[in-house]
Parts: structure tokens; C-alpha cells; sequence
């Protein structure tokens, strides 16, 4: 009997060899999952930032087409046409050192009349983090028929109220510092589709593609 018993209590506990082949195996599932997981953060930071700039996107067309001003100073001149822009802009950076983000911003331009001259001037400049500080735009590639005329490290997407039309500008050289109103007309055949290229981190297989045509269409796509 008592044979049987210290048999029996040799056998309650784990022998080291088990704790290690336990422990072999958890770190195999860990190694496994950490692709998926990082996967997932990744698309769930990604879609949260795509539908953040979409959504301002919208809404810069909205305000354009309903003549809104966010640099009117209360609530009862929101609708003074004395106020209302002569552009919007969603104005965007790249980022591509993985390091601060730089925000993109919506921008309100007014007409400084004088004579047939009409100089724009920047009325209001609202700074947009980036929901998830993880994502990084990129790349800015501005397009004419399907075809990459030009890449850049920043450009304008300007709404022209009453109808919300779209021009897509480079601005490598500071094109809406001190520009007359008719330069935005004849910047309007250049391009009609801008393309902002997204990334996770350092995670090249993260590419996704938020691009806006001339006939407002957004569309996103994963390269």
C-alpha cells in the first residue's frame, strides 16, 4: 500500500521535461500570432485614418456647397455671404521619416479685391491630426486621365463654391502664397485626381490608396 502510494505521488506533478515542451509550444503559438496581430492593428489604425480624411473630405465639399465659413466669429454670421470663402482646401503633407506626423489642414481662403486684381488670402487654417499616429501619408501623386503627371511632398485639394468643383494643386512652391483668384482657374486642367498613399509604421505591405477625382468619387484601394 504504501509502494502504491509513493507511486502514485511520483506521478501528481509536472517533470521538467513537460514544463519545457509546455512552454515550446506557447512560444511557437506566440510567434504565430504576432503576424496576425500586428496585421490586425494595422488594418483597424489604417481604416480609422481613411475614414477620418474622407469624412473632411465630404465635408469640405458640404460646406462649399452651402456656403459655410468656420472663420466667422459666431453662430449668426455662419451664413453671411460677406463671409463665404472664395476656396476650401484640405492642404496635405507627406511624412515618410516615421517620426512626428505632420497634420493636414482645412484651409478657408478669401478674395482681396482691388480693381479686376483679386489676391487670395488665407482666412482660417485648422490643423487635423491623423486619428491613428501610427499612419503616415506617404506619397502625393497628382493624375490626368488615368496617367501620374507629378508626385509631391504637398498638395491642395480646393473646393471653388457654389457648386463644389475640385482642383488638385501642387504646392512645391507655395502656389497659394499671395495667388490671384484666376491662377486657381487655370491651375484647374492640370490634374484631376490626386492619389495619397498610406502606410502602417514601416509595414510596406500596409500600402492603401485614398484617391479623389474631379467628379468627386473617393475611392480606396490596398496595393
Amino acid at each position: 500500500m504504501k509502494q502504491f502510494l509513493q507511486s502514485k505521488g511520483s506521478k501528481a506533478g509536472f517533470t521538467l521535461v513537460e514544463m519545457l515542451i509546455v512552454l515550446a509550444l506557447m512560444a511557437m503559438l506566440i510567434v504565430l500570432a504576432a503576424p496576425f496581430v500586428t496585421s490586425l492593428r494595422s488594418d483597424i489604425a489604417m481604416q480609422r485614418t481613411l475614414k477620418q480624411v474622407k469624412t473632411d473630405m465630404v465635408s469640405a465639399l458640404s460646406y462649399a456647397l452651402a456656403g459655410k465659413s468656420f472663420a466667422s466669429l459666431s453662430a449668426d454670421e455662419l451664413m453671411n455671404p460677406d463671409l463665404i470663402p472664395a476656396a476650401y482646401s484640405l492642404y496635405f503633407e507627406t511624412d515618410t521619416d516615421y517620426g512626428d506626423q505632420t497634420p493636414y489642414r482645412y484651409l478657408e481662403l478669401t478674395a482681396d479685391r482691388d480693381g479686376l486684381n483679386s489676391t487670395m488670402a488665407l482666412s482660417y487654417d485648422q490643423p487635423n491630426e491623423y486619428e491613428s499616429p501610427s499612419v503616415y501619408l506617404k506619397e502625393i501623386s497628382l493624375k490626368k486621365l488615368g496617367t501620374t503627371v507629378t508626385t509631391t511632398d504637398s498638395a491642395h485639394v480646393i473646393v471653388l463654391p457654389p457648386f463644389g468643383r475640385l482642383l488638385f494643386v501642387n504646392d512645391d512652391e507655395g502656389l497659394l502664397l499671395n495667388i490671384q483668384e484666376e491662377d486657381l482657374y487655370q491651375n484647374q486642367h492640370d490634374f484631376d485626381e490626386i492619389e495619397l498613399q498610406f502606410q502602417y509604421k514601416d509595414d510596406e505591405a500596409s500600402l492603401t490608396t485614398l484617391s479623389l477625382d474631379s467628379g468627386k468619387v473617393i475611392n480606396i484601394t490596398q496595393n
